[in-house]
């Protein structure tokens, strides 16, 4: 074989792992077998090949290939443990043993080693002579009774010898079949349980135990749903009354996305064992994702009636709890889960996504670095870490991009050596294919944006293919769909497959509308699936991926400023977004405080961006004011309530002045801005949808800029609809603001009677100016990566 002499070995070794660790064998070994043919003494390349034949059933190949890294590099501890197992798994005991105390001799310590030397052990006692410890076994009667004696002794490599042999003299009996694949699995030999129960399969297609256990392989151990699903189906098909196989059918249609089939395949379990915890928790957790909370929590509830002290029972009643805003019995659950289970990473991440809703930011911020800690390679954890950051008061723009390059050092710096060239057709000026990832593709504020710009996009030079991360899908969701060419569910597919979508759909410019917000896919993006890559709507600062190329902004934010602070190259377009008001928006009413006598100002933002800060500014104005009100919205919980109260009250504002309300619906909430006067913005996380939505309803509001790009997401509105005078860089200049428009109420009253014309008329909705706008941005993009060239700042003017 000829082999290119021009060529980076470290980087295919990488890209040699990445295949490894992705399932893709034969890509793997190629590579390992090119690394080797240039670097002969490459330990890493003879280690690996060597774990790679074992796992595939080719001990005597793999051997030579580990006793060779462990020659090269005897320091390595991992060198010494693979090549015990291999001489373990080739029979040679007595070697594998004198290996292992060698290699314990040297310093070798901990679980792996102390694993082997039982391993040894047991070894030795399977080629040992029947003794009283291991009874004799009567083959004919009973083929199975010896194997199960083994499975229970943890005998597993004796239990492998003996069914093997067992099957060569009785080809027929699937139980035994049965018991190869788990002794295999238990080996760690997942692969190759894989094939044995395939075959088994093949034999035994009405043998309900071969299905069922091979379903559990694949979806279990392998993480391969859409594998397992069909033998799942089968199962239940052979046998429709084993409970056991429809509560596993259940969370396998459920990881696929197939949230319908999940609650049916559940209450089939329920239906067959009406004490089941584990169905009515498959049931709630189908539920929830269905968005039927109410009905999930019950679910749960009974579910913990039957088993009190399960902690992800008591987790997932949590995440109910959550979603349906009750943030302090979400936080209870979930610390009564940590009880439980308190080395549980997804829990403490799920415990911070509640006390960040709740406003606790930097309890929020323990919560993620211990997630992160448990499992270093959770992308929600850090993603919440960043989103935490991207609220907080005073912290150095710096070290909030530092935090999040170091989230692309973490996850995307492993995945580059994966990144593989893109052959899309170069011509500049064909029809380009846009994809656009989003899990917000329902009565979402991200919705409101991307609706007005998909509906006036040019469908003649423009594809557009969205890939929905979200089972959640409501009448918004359907007007959706009908804007675009190619609707695609993805939340059942993993970050790798998702890539491989978009790759064989062939997208030319790939957008993401999530950034760091729940269930996004940035580990998509930082495979690189799509030759040029966009950050855009849904998160207000960087993803700090060098796989990202671009993020969209408008020309009014100060040129720049914030360029830094960002892996992207800024694309600057008179607008960057646009604006769909509720169809059922209320008329705009006249000014309350004509009527009142009194002044009411309002927040309707989350209430997480209400810090100290915030209500220390917005305390100064009511203090300045004496017979001002507040109105808060979206406080849905009677402790989040009792909280807000005393943090004004140790700023001087009585609980008389302020009014709460809970989180309602959309022309609800909506409907409240008429009792509001002016809105009071939050910082240095200011308002994006809700400001849109208040000045639409005649409502204008008061922001204050600061030191980050998130700072600025209320002013480049105000700019755009001539409103400048709202927009202060000051904390006084905030107060004495207020102040004026508290004693200028007839301006205000004629200011708010021509905001949604103002709005109505501004560019914000424009959308054929927007549009053609974007899809100048979208040209030049794909030129310059026509012509070779790298990302680079640019702006597209009127």
């Amino acid at each position: 074989m000829l082999f290119p002499t021009d060529i980076d070995l470290e980087k295919l070794l990488r890209q040699a792992i990445a295949h490894h660790q992705a399932g893709r064998l034969p890509d793997a070994e190629k590579l390992y077998q090119i690394v080797l043919a240039h670097q002969l003494k490459q330990p890493d390349a003879h280690h690996n090949l060597g774990v790679l034949a074992m796992q595939t059933g080719r001990v005597k190949e793999g051997l030579p290939h580990l006793k060779e890294a462990l020659d090269i590099s005897p320091a390595n501890s991992q060198y010494w443990l693979s090549y015990v197992k291999g001489l373990l798994r080739a029979g040679r005991i007595e070697a594998a043993d004198a290996t292992l105390q060698t290699a314990i001799g040297r310093g070798l310590r901990g679980e792996n080693a102390r694993a082997l030397q039982q391993q040894v052990a047991a070894a030795r006692q399977a080629n040992a002579p029947a003794d009283a410890a291991a009874p004799p076994w009567d083959m004919e009667s009973d083929p199975t009774a010896h194997l199960l004696v083994l499975l229970k002794a943890g005998r597993h490599v004796e239990m492998e010898a003996v069914a093997r042999t067992l099957l060569k003299r009785q080809p027929d009996h699937g139980k035994t079949w049965r018991l190869l694949g788990t002794a295999l699995s238990m080996q760690g030999r997942d692969l190759e349980a894989v094939a044995v129960l395939g075959e088994a399969s093949a034999l035994f297609p009405n043998d309900v135990g071969i299905w069922y256990d091979l379903g559990v392989l694949l979806f279990t151990r392998l993480g391969q749903p859409h594998n397992a699903l069909p033998c799942y189906a089968r199962g239940v098909e052979i046998d429709p009354m084993r409970a056991e196989i429809w509560l596993d059918f259940s969370a396998c249609a459920h990881a696929l996305g197939y949230f319908e089939e999940a609650c049916h395949h559940a209450r089939r379990a329920l239906a067959l064992k009406s004490d089941y915890a584990e169905a009515y928790n498959n049931l709630g957790i189908a539920l929830n994702d269905l968005g039927h909370l109410q009905e999930a929590a019950a679910n749960y509830r009974r579910a913990l009636v039957l088993k009190p002290d399960h902690p992800l029972i008591h987790a997932n009643l949590g995440n109910a709890f959550k979603e349906l805003g009750q943030l302090q019995d979400a936080v209870a659950s979930y610390r009564r889960a940590l009880k439980l289970k308190p080395d549980h990473a997804a829990i403490h991440g799920n415990l911070g996504n509640a006390l960040h809703d709740l406003g606790q930011i930097h309890e929020a911020m323990a919560s993620y670095r211990r997630a992160l800690e448990l499992k270093p390679d959770d992308a929600a954890a850090f993603s919440g870490v960043l989103f935490c950051l991207s609220h907080m008061e005073n912290v150095d723009p710096s070290v909030v991009f530092a935090e999040h390059r170091a989230f692309g050092e973490r996850f995307e710096t492993p995945l580059r050596a994966q990144w593989r060239p893109h052959d899309n057709d170069r011509t500049p000026d064909r029809t380009l294919r846009l994809g656009f990832i989003s899990s917000d593709l329902y009565r979402h504020s991200v919705a409101n944006f991307i609706e007005p710009v998909w509906r006036a996009l040019d469908k003649t030079s423009l594809d557009l293919y969205v890939y929905s991360n979200r089972a959640r899908e409501d009448e918004v969701t359907a007007r959706l769909k009908k804007l675009v060419s190619h609707w695609r569910r993805v939340v059942q597919l993993s970050d790798q497959e998702l890539a491989e979508r978009i790759r064989v759909d062939r997208i030319d410019i790939l957008f993401d509308l999530s950034g760091h917000t729940a269930h996004h896919r940035l580990l998509t993006f930082a495979r690189k699936p799509a030759p040029v890559q966009v950050t855009w709507i849904g998160y207000p600062g960087t993803t700090g991926l060098r796989a990202m190329d671009y993020k969209l902004t408008d020309l009014g934010t100060p040129p720049g400023m914030f360029d830094h602070l960002h892996t992207e190259k800024f694309v600057c377009l008179p607008a960057a977004t646009l604006f769909e008001p509720a169809a059922d928006a209320p008329e705009v009413n006249s000014l309350p405080a004509l009527a009142r006598g009194f002044i009411t100002f309002g927040s309707f933002n989350r209430t997480n961006k209400l810090g100290n800060h915030v209500i220390a500014l917005w305390s100064r104005v009511l203090l300045a004011l004496p017979t001002s009100r507040m109105l808060i919205g979206s406080v849905t919980d009677d402790n989040l309530k009792a909280n807000l109260t005393e943090c004004f009250a140790r700023h001087g504002i009585g609980p008389d002045r302020l009014e709460f309300r809970a989180r309602v619906g959309t022309r609800d909430y909506l409907q409240l801005h008429h009792e509001v006067d002016v809105i009071l913005d939050t910082f240095p996380y200011t308002g994006g949808t809700t400001t849109n939505h208040a000045i639409w309803m005649g409502v204008p509001v008061l922001t204050l800029t600061g030191h980050s790009r998130v700072s600025y997401q209320s002013a480049r509105i105000l700019w755009r609809l001539g409103l400048p005078e709202w927009v202060v860089s000051t904390e006084d200049q905030f107060v004495s603001n207020a102040i004026h428009w508290a004693t200028h109420l007839l301006e205000l009253a004629t200011l708010r009677a021509g905001l949604r014309e103002r709005f109505e008329s501004s560019s914000l909705r424009c959308p054929e100016t927007m549009t053609h706008n974007f899809e100048k941005a979208m040209r030049i993009m794909w030129r310059r990566w026509c012509a070779g060239l790298p990302p680079d700042r640019f702006e597209v003017t009127l």
